[in-house]
C-alpha cells in the first residue's frame, strides 16, 4: 500500500529503509531464533511454529476421593458429613507444585488437615526457557515451564538434546470479544502477539495517513514535541498476528 500523506511516507521510509532490506521473512526469523521465550514458536521441535492447542493443565492430580469429600479442598474447621473419610488433594502438578493435602472429617464433623507435604518438583533452568535451545536430558527432563505470547504456562521437555514442547497455546476461550481488538499503535512486524485475543486484520492506514506519529518523527530528526510513539521495527498499514508463529506479519486483508 501507499501512504497519502507526505509524514506517514517519511515514518514508513525512516523504519522500513532503517532496517538494512530486512524482508519481512528475515524479521520473522529473528523473532524466531531469539524471541521463542515469548512463544513465537509452539511446535514439538519449537522450530517450525505449527499450531498445536491442548487442554488447560489440571489443578489437582487425579484421585479417587469418598463420594463424602468436595471436588475442591474444604476450609479447615468447617462442618462435614462422614467422621472419619480422609480426602485427598494433590496440587502437585504443573506448573504450580502447591503441596499434598490430606483432610480428615473429624469426629466433630469438621474438617482438619492431617497430612501436608510439599512436592518435589522437577529440575528447570533458572532463566526463562527457549525452544529448541540445547539441554541435558538426565539433569532436566521437564516438564518445565515455558511462556507464550499469551502468557500461557506450557509444559516443555529435554528430548533428543533440546527442549520441546507439545503444545503452542491452551484451549482457553478469551474473556472477550476479540473481533476489534487492536492494538492503538502499529506494531512492529515480527513482534510476539496473542492471535486470540486479536482481530483477524489490524489496519492502521488512517492513523498513519492522519499524521498521528507526527510527534515521534519530530523527536526522531530533532524537532520539537515529546514522542508518544516511536516503532521497534519495521512496520505496515495493514497486519495480522500469525496463529501459528505468534508473531505480527503484513496482511493484505484490509479494506
Amino acid at each position: 500500500m501507499t501512504l497519502s500523506a507526505s509524514v506517514a511516507s517519511a515514518l514508513l521510509s525512516c523504519f522500513v529503509l532503517a532496517c538494512a532490506g530486512q524482508s519481512r521473512s528475515d524479521a520473522k526469523s529473528d523473532t524466531t531464533s531469539t524471541g521463542d521465550t515469548t512463544g513465537t514458536t509452539g511446535d514439538t521441535t519449537g522450530t517450525t511454529g505449527e499450531r498445536h492447542v491442548c487442554e488447560a493443565p489440571a489443578e489437582l492430580a487425579s484421585v479417587t476421593n469418598p463420594a463424602g469429600c468436595t471436588d475442591y479442598e474444604p476450609s479447615l474447621s468447617t462442618e462435614c458429613s462422614e467422621p472419619g473419610i480422609v480426602c485427598i488433594y494433590d496440587f502437585c502438578v504443573f506448573p504450580n507444585y502447591w503441596g499434598y493435602r490430606e483432610i480428615t472429617c473429624t469426629e466433630g464433623r469438621f474438617w482438619e488437615q492431617t497430612v501436608q507435604r510439599d512436592c518435589q518438583p522437577p529440575t528447570c533452568p533458572g532463566a526463562p526457557l527457549v525452544l529448541g535451545a540445547a539441554c541435558d536430558e538426565a539433569l532436566t527432563p521437564g516438564p518445565c515451564e515455558f511462556v507464550n505470547a499469551c502468557q500461557d504456562s506450557l509444559p516443555a521437555y529435554c528430548r533428543a538434546g533440546v527442549w520441546e514442547t507439545e503444545c503452542s497455546e491452551i484451549e482457553t476461550p478469551p474473556a472477550f470479544s476479540a473481533d476489534s481488538n487492536c492494538p492503538l499503535y502499529p506494531p512492529a512486524v515480527g513482534d510476539p502477539c496473542c492471535p486470540r485475543a486479536l482481530a483477524p486484520v489490524c489496519d492502521f492506514s488512517t492513523f498513519l495517513e492522519d499524521g498521528n506519529g507526527t510527534s515521534s518523527v519530530g523527536a526522531a530528526t530533532g524537532g520539537s514535541g515529546a514522542p508518544v510513539w516511536t516503532p521497534t521495527g519495521p512496520i505496515a498499514e495493514c497486519v495480522s498476528c500469525n496463529p501459528d508463529s505468534f508473531v505480527w506479519e503484513e496482511s493484505n486483508d484490509c479494506e
